[in-house]
């Protein structure tokens, strides 16, 4: 039995979007031009949909205010309205969806196909999930003994694993709770 851990969910954080405030339709969004030609910028979203895996590329830029933007390569037209040699700027408009802080005071823009639909902490890191995986690995790090104590005084369900499969099993099992659960983006 001491060679056995308890097996706690840990998320796997996803990519990390920087929030400015809250952008409303009509807004004019600012961000560096170089910003589109940079590979830095291209980041692989990867998420669950209608029951498969999906796996697209998006570039994300960062605006002048500081708000993050994440857009399809494809449609980067959309976000280059308006251009000089260092600066492009673009208008909010219905064809973006947003995500935005628990708090609703700050929020990242999505341009993309409507069609997919990742949850958004694949483009951020939602701290409510993060506060869950500090909360699983302190259980893992206590060992046996006692984060069965706390789990089972706190009603949480047990699961015994060998201590060689503790990491593989906090992968899967982090992994598949990300792909079934999270808050849709949302429509302007």
């Amino acid at each position: 039995m001491r060679n056995l851990i308890v097996a706690a969910v840990v998320i796997v954080a996803g990519a990390s979007a920087a929030f400015a405030g809250v952008v409303n339709k009509g807004d004019t969004v600012t961000f560096p031009r170089a910003q589109l030609n940079d590979s830095a910028s291209v980041q692989t979203i990867e998420w669950q949909q209608n029951w498969s895996s999906r796996s697209e590329k998006y570039i994300q830029l960062t605006a002048t205010d500081g708000t993050s933007v994440f857009v399809q390569p494809d449609m980067a037209g959309k976000v280059q309205q308006k251009c000089d040699a260092n600066f492009c700027a673009f208008t909010v408009g219905t064809d973006f969806q947003y995500g935005q802080s628990a708090d609703k005071t700050n929020r990242f823009l999505v341009l993309h196909d409507k069609s997919r639909k990742p949850f958004q902490h694949r483009f951020m890191e939602n701290k409510t999930l993060e506060i869950a995986a500090r909360g699983a690995q302190m259980a893992v790090d206590l060992g046996e003994g006692p984060a069965t104590a706390f789990a089972t005084a706190s009603g949480v369900p047990v699961v015994l694993v060998p201590k060689g499969l503790r990491d593989q099993v906090l992968r899967n099992v982090g992994s598949s709770m990300k792909a079934v659960i999270g808050d849709d983006l949302r429509n302007f």
